[in-house]
């Protein structure tokens, strides 16, 4: 049986930070053009992270000199197997000229870039069009320089999230305390594919299917009752939407099942924006969820009498 349960939202916008032992490579003894990288936690996302993003394949990067006709690297991948970030299509600086960076991570992630035209910008640019799996933590960084005739430094890459970041939190409050749920196959059923965004502008335009099943997975079992679970993140192309989440509960008092019940959520509309955490709460109670089983319930049929009093002779002893 389904059935539709209202599930409420809280958007967690987490600043910026950079913290003290962020490692950053020293400039190199050459003048060649290097790269050094940081990546901007605005979601403290677990998938791409400052540590992490050399194991999750590096970086691309387009680099252009002077104007956005001299083109130097055209989704060069940028690497580090432990002794620094390295590439192959080696370029060298040139005193007094003017470039422009940027780079997507992860490099294996499914995009395509397209440069804008004319002078070199001076921040993110361009277009990127993205196909989205859900399990992807998409990232962009811009930098400019300026080349000098020695003691350039690696370019420096502050990676930023240009997706929405997304999970659900499932609450237990059936009214017995022995009364227990398990939560699982939690699935956004209609994520948008594809998508892609004007860097310039800061915006993204959502592909017109939305066919994408994205699962999620809810750690633990048996949630007592007054308790909660999470499950992970993933991760959605931003737009406005009200997306659709099926889920089971199962829901247990002691070790006997009591019901298990499928459930299909519209989610609220959203406004879900880049670089922001979403957490979507549902609450879990008899009303919503034991409401097609009949109660436990107990009446007084009766009250047997006393019985008349038994007659008899209490012979007391004289003293």
């Amino acid at each position: 049986m389904k059935k539709t349960l209202f599930i409420g939202v809280a958007a967690l916008a987490m600043l910026a930070s950079c913290s003290n032992d962020e490692v950053v490579e020293q400039p190199k003894s050459n003048n060649a053009i290097s790269f050094s990288t940081f990546v901007d936690n605005a979601t403290r996302a677990d998938a791409l992270t400052t540590e992490n993003i050399a194991e999750k394949g590096g970086f691309g990067v387009y680099g252009y000199v002077e104007n956005m006709n001299g083109k130097l690297f055209d989704n060069e991948a940028v690497t580090n197997a432990g002794s620094g970030w390295t590439y192959n299509n080696t370029q060298y600086w040139v005193a007094g000229k003017s470039y422009w960076f940027q780079a997507f991570a992860p490099y294996a992630a499914d995009y395509t870039f397209t440069a804008p035209t004319g002078n070199l910008p001076t921040g993110e640019a361009g277009t990127v069009s993205f196909t989205n799996n859900g399990t992807t933590d998409f990232c962009v960084a811009s930098a400019t320089a300026t080349g000098l005739a020695t003691g350039n430094v690696p370019v420096p890459f502050t990676f930023k999230h240009l997706l929405s970041r997304v999970k659900f939190t499932f609450v237990n409050s059936f009214p017995n305390s022995n009364m227990s749920m398990v939560i699982s196959d939690v699935k956004i059923t209609n994520a948008h594919n594809s998508g892609t965004m004007d860097l310039g502008a800061n915006t993204w335009t959502v592909g017109e299917a939305n066919t994408l099943a994205i699962p999620y997975t809810v750690a633990g079992t048996n949630v007592a009752q007054g308790a909660n679970i999470g499950s992970d993140y993933n991760f959605l192309i931003p737009n406005s939407c009200a997306y659709t989440v099926t889920f089971t509960a199962k829901v247990y008092t002691g070790s006997t099942l009591v019901k298990s019940k499928d459930f299909t959520v519209t989610l609220p509309a959203t406004e879900f924006q880049r670089g922001y955490s979403y957490n979507f709460t549902a609450t879990l109670s008899a009303g919503n969820t034991l409401d097609d089983l009949e109660p436990i319930e107990f009446t007084v049929a009766d009250v047997e009498a006393w019985g008349e009093d038994n007659a008899g002779t209490v012979t007391i002893p004289e003293v």
